[in-house]
């Protein structure tokens, strides 16, 4: 390849690839598989040019960008073959922008905790089920040597058994999608996500979200336990430590967790302090309290280990950049961390 072509290297498609966590950023399915053997594997993963490589035969084409922009990373979109024909052959609504945030939700995504496992193992068992189906088919255009009626007649069969499962993963696609726009508008995100998806507890979910129960457990004990623990904070007694964690156990959101750091940041128990944070992160939360929170980390080591406290403030300038396309703010924030890393280097 030369130099000044606006193709992808190599390199740049795997790491498009491992950024997208191996899965189609527009219909998310997983881009690789082992093959019928199991002595290697099927990509059906592409790396796509948002803005198009060449003018006279690519979409998109933007020619205020040099060819070294064009095979850069930032003009990468990694997608199953599929889903790169159709954003090349719906021009006016796969627009540069829009894949831009196609991208930008999907990393957020993956970021957020969201591919867990189990939390598709459903749809990875249409994937697999959908593939043994394309074998058999596969198999029979090969080896049929029966009449062509009954030939016709198990081939139609086959192929009405793939429709049936492509509908219900895109069933599937529309529930995980509304209990996850819903969950985002819940202070009880991070409870009911390791319910619905981490633990397959469909019935504890839909316990927890009586109002009763809600009420009683995840709100007003979580509240008694804060004033609780408050009121022993105003007492200097070590019990309020106890309460704070309570809180956090009953309802475990960040701005529960709030509560917790804040005291342990006052008392100064910082050993305490980094290990219950760095429990906090390893929880699914929104990109902003991820950011705070890598934030603060940086702020606390750069008192105890500078070279630590640079490494948490670069992981909260990654996800900054995630959040610049849409929110203004992460500009000054982002120069405000980018100097404190200087001064720390």
């Amino acid at each position: 390849m030369s130099s000044n072509s606006p193709d992808f290297t190599e390199n740049t498609k795997k790491i498009l690839s491992k950024m997208a966590s191996e899965r189609c950023c527009l219909c998310e399915e997983i881009t690789s598989m082992p093959n019928s053997t199991e002595s290697g594997y099927v990509r059906i993963g592409e790396a796509a040019h948002i803005s198009g490589a060449r003018k006279s035969s690519d979409v998109r084409f933007n020619e205020n960008l040099t060819n070294e922009e064009r095979k850069n990373l930032s003009n990468g979109i990694w997608l199953c073959c599929s889903c790169h024909t159709k954003i090349d052959q719906d021009e006016k609504f796969y627009t540069t922008e829009v894949l831009e945030k196609i991208r930008s939700d999907h990393y957020n995504r993956i970021l957020d905790g969201r591919y867990d496992k189990s939390s598709f193992a459903k749809i990875d068992q249409l994937n697999v089920a959908l593939q043994a189906l394309n074998e058999k088919i596969a198999d029979k255009e090969k080896l049929h040597k029966q009449s062509s009626t009954l030939y016709e007649s198990e081939i139609s069969g086959l192929r009405l058994e793939i429709q049936h499962i492509k509908r219900q993963k895109e069933k599937l696609w529309e529930d995980y999608n509304s209990i996850l726009q819903n969950l985002d508008l819940a202070d009880n995100f991070e409870v009911l996500y390791k319910l619905v998806f981490t633990d397959n507890d469909l019935e504890s979910a839909l316990e927890y979200l009586s109002d009763q129960k809600l009420e009683k457990d995840a709100i007003n004990l979580a509240q008694k336990y804060l004033l609780k623990a408050d009121i022993f904070k105003l007492q200097h007694n070590a019990e309020a430590s106890d309460f704070y964690k309570k809180a956090y156990a009953v309802h475990p959101t960040v701005r529960t967790a709030g509560f917790y750091i804040r005291y342990l940041r006052d008392v100064q128990n910082f050993n305490s302090l980094i290990a219950f944070m760095l429990e906090v992160l390893n929880t699914p939360m929104k990109i902003e309290d991820r950011i705070a929170l890598n934030g603060q980390l940086g702020t606390i080591y750069s008192k105890i280990d500078p070279t630590e406290a640079v490494n948490y403030y670069k992981t909260a300038l990654r996800f900054i950049d995630e959040k610049i396309p849409h929110d203004p703010f992460y500009y000054t924030l982002k120069a405000g961390f980018c100097r404190i890393c200087q001064n720390q280097i």
